[in-house]
């Protein structure tokens, strides 16, 4: 009696531990639902298929996920700006794009436009991976540029969970 006992106490134990070691992945969401996400504050990660900072970045994004969704805090979630669908087409979102006509935006090279934007097709996110937060202001869900590249965005994210 006392080995299917001590057995038992040993199997709960793994499960325990295997349970806290479990990462979240941020989920996908469609560009359309940018300013639809749960709650009035959030994160959006801007990544390309086959982009090699995007896949340098994802084990941060995975990290912080994975402490927000342990201690709590602003949810990050992931839209795929250019992907090949089941026919083998690239598809390229329209949001997909840099700010042309001379005009200025945000980011390093103010090719961005995402400050004050609250209806998605008018983003312009000029280059991946890039990260905005998504905040209500007011009442209206509004975005702002907050990093764009690997270091940039890894900074920010740890900053986060300080």
């Amino acid at each position: 009696m006392k080995r299917v006992l001590f057995f038992v106490i040993i199997c709960m134990l793994f499960m325990v531990m295997g349970g806290c070691n479990k990462k979240v992945t941020p989920g996908y969401i469609s560009a359309e639902n940018i300013y639809n996400g749960n709650g009035d504050n959030y994160l959006i990660y801007f990544e390309k298929e086959n982009c090699s900072q995007c896949a340098q970045t994802l084990p941060t994004l995975i990290e912080y996920q994975t402490q927000v969704s342990r201690k709590g805090g602003v949810n990050v979630y992931r839209v795929l700006l250019e992907y090949t669908d089941e026919n083998g087409e690239v598809i390229t979102l329209p949001i997909s794009r840099a700010v042309e006509n001379g005009d200025t935006g945000q980011g390093p090279s103010g090719n961005f436009y995402v400050d004050g934007v609250s209806n998605w097709i008018q983003l312009h996110i000029a280059a991946t991976p890039s990260l905005i937060e998504v905040k209500a202001i007011d009442g209206v869900k509004q975005s702002k540029l907050v990093a764009v590249g690997t270091t940039e965005i890894e900074t920010y994210l740890n900053d986060r969970l300080k």
